[in-house]
């Protein structure tokens, strides 16, 4: 798409909202969106909640990211945020 909506919850079509997803997710991977460190690990945050579903203690162990991918600058930092921000999420 060229241009992302406003207000994705607005797309009726449970499809284009994940074909969106699966762009946004391929410009962290790649690096290609301009926005602050901050905004990169919320985004990721919501991607890995996306892909694994709410945070549980008994499945997401120590370490639980460290073979997926959602961040071209991945630091030990960044990882600790989307962890915290994984955990909120619902």
């Amino acid at each position: 798409i060229k241009h992302f909506p406003g207000k994705p919850e607005l797309i009726e079509s449970e499809y284009v909202r994940y074909l969106i997803f699966l762009q946004i997710r391929n410009y962290l991977l790649k690096g290609d969106l301009q926005l602050p460190i901050e905004e990169e690990t919320r985004l990721a945050a919501f991607a890995v909640q996306a892909s694994l579903g709410d945070y549980d203690s008994d499945i997401h162990k120590e370490n639980y990211l460290a073979d997926l991918k959602f961040l071209s600058r991945r630091t030990l930092k960044s990882e600790d945020i989307i962890i915290d921000l994984h955990k909120q999420l619902k």
